[in-house]
């Protein structure tokens, strides 16, 4: 594969990844519309959240809960990478060592 094609494939990667961190963002019990998303966004960055209880769901339980989740997929990814290149096995799995 050419290098074009490595920047192709991971630019589509990236939007994807970033569309779906904005709809998880969005989506839930109390669903937050795409034309109210920046109006919580700003009352956040005001900090007057306690006003609008969109922006309490927002700033209190989703934000918080969609980083972690994908700063916790980064670390499962980079964890699975550095086992493929010690064992130098595209196939190695967490069981090798026991620590699954």
């Amino acid at each position: 594969m050419r290098s074009g094609q490595y920047r192709t494939r991971f630019t589509a990667l990236a939007v994807l990844c970033a569309a779906v961190f904005v709809l998880s963002l969005m989506a839930g019990r109390y669903f937050i519309s795409p034309s109210e998303l920046p109006c919580v966004i700003r009352a956040g960055l005001s900090g007057d959240i306690n006003s609008d209880p969109s922006a309490v769901v927002f700033w209190v339980t989703r934000l918080p809960r969609v980083i972690v989740a994908l700063l916790i997929g980064m670390a499962l990814s980079a964890s699975g990478c550095v086992y493929q290149v010690i064992f130098r096995n595209p196939m190695v799995s967490p069981d090798l060592l026991g620590a699954s």
